[in-house]
């Protein structure tokens, strides 16, 4: 899960996911998204596992950032590992659809799409429905 922010409770341990979202808007080309956390609940670890996280430009079909690996740790089988990796920026050069795929020892766990485009992008589409309003 993408989000802007977890909070840990200090006493509690409970988690606080701030600002879920599946998208960034970023200036103009090539630009960088804003840094941001991924959380994450893992099931079914065994002892200890190395995470990594993926990002894939789905449009040019390639790996754009990679974590380094991160090691969790599971007391026993059936327990919920609750994991927060924060990310800093990542650096695109256009619009369109990526892919947050996270690996775990090596093998696919999971993928999440999450959407990047411009505001100038958006500035354009409000252009068009005026121009689209003005016509009828």
């Amino acid at each position: 899960m993408l989000c802007e922010q977890t909070i840990v409770e200090a006493v509690t341990g409970k988690i606080s996911i701030v600002n879920m979202f599946n998208s960034f808007v970023v200036g103009k080309y090539p630009s960088a998204t804003r840094r941001f956390s991924v959380f994450l609940q893992l099931t079914d670890c065994r002892n200890e596992s190395q995470v990594t996280i993926e990002v894939h430009d789905l449009r040019e079909d390639e790996v754009v950032a990679r974590s380094p690996a991160m090691t969790v740790q599971s007391p026993e089988k059936l327990y919920v590992v609750n994991v927060i990796i924060p990310c800093p920026p990542i650096g695109v050069h256009h619009g369109g659809a990526y892919d947050l795929v996270v690996f775990a020892d090596g093998q696919e766990i999971d993928r999440q799409q999450f959407h990047v485009r411009s505001s100038e992008d958006n500035e354009d589409e409000e252009q068009e429905n005026d121009d689209d309003d003005d016509s009828e």
